[in-house]
């Protein structure tokens, strides 16, 4: 099986992505077909449901349905969004830090501004 975008020799085991090129690829590398494209919609437009806080079970029923969208299957792509959300933003902590340290470099500079005039 050959890579759609650079038509390299992909490995059996490779399923997200090629290594050489970087494209993602659907299962096994397959061409993605009109179907699996509308699931995938179907399983984003559910997630950013679940994400906002609606009742995505009762709402999103009959696209689940339809598109053999299952609630673990939700549940993960929610924890995978969450995960990659998390790791992308700076840890809160430090940035409380950062922003405790420069009140009180600001609040010593005013300070001693004060003392010397």
């Amino acid at each position: 099986m050959n890579c759609p975008s650079c038509n390299q020799s992909l490995d059996a085991s490779v399923v997200n992505f090629c290594p050489h090129c970087q494209t993602p690829l659907d299962v096994a590398g397959a061409k993605s077909d009109p179907e699996s494209a509308m699931r995938q919609r179907a399983l984003e437009a559910i997630v950013d449901q679940a994400l906002a806080g609606a009742p995505w079970r009762d709402l999103c029923l009959d696209a689940m349905h339809t598109y053999n969208i299952c609630p673990a299957d939700v549940q993960a792509e929610m924890a995978r969004r969450t995960v990659t959300q998390v790791a992308s933003r700076p840890p809160r902590g430090l940035s409380l830090v950062v922003l405790f340290l420069t009140a009180i470099a600001l609040a010593l500079v005013l300070y001693f501004t004060q003392v010397h005039r």
